[in-house]
């Protein structure tokens, strides 16, 4: 047991002559599958989610920004332009807390609850019909 930890072989990156024969182009950008991930939760998960009421309540926090509107009319053309300030509210995700498995079937949940129609898409109660596999 002792001979496999105390080899002194190097890794492949510190290995010279293998990297002269064949040198390390490996990028880190992702393949096609992870892409897909990404875009998803990107464009579908992350908004459903977080337009969820409790959602925002139990795992957000609110932040409170300014917004600044201008009226110019033809009137205010010639005196002074009138601006007013507006509060939006935004919700943003609580990073000083610790990630829970509770939160996730949460999130889960709204999000399931948002997408009802995706359950009559899918094979799940032809799969459980049958004898084998199902019930």
């Amino acid at each position: 047991m002792s001979a496999c930890g105390g080899s002194n072989t190097p890794t492949p990156t510190k290995n010279k002559a293998l990297s002269s024969v064949s040198p390390t182009s490996a990028t880190k950008d992702g393949g096609f599958m992870q892409h897909g991930l990404d875009n998803w939760l990107k464009d579908d998960w992350t908004p459903t989610v977080e337009k969820d009421p409790t959602i925002r309540k139990k795992y957000m926090k609110a932040e409170k920004q300014e917004s600044v509107s201008k009226s110019n009319t033809l009137e205010d053309a010639t005196e002074s332009s009138t601006s007013s300030i507006e509060q939006e509210t935004t919700y943003v995700e609580d990073k000083e807390r610790n990630f829970t498995l509770q939160e996730y079937v949460d999130k889960a949940g709204a999000y399931m609850k948002a997408h009802e129609n995706d359950n009559i898409e899918s094979n799940v109660e032809k799969m459980n019909s049958m004898p084998v596999i199902g019930k």
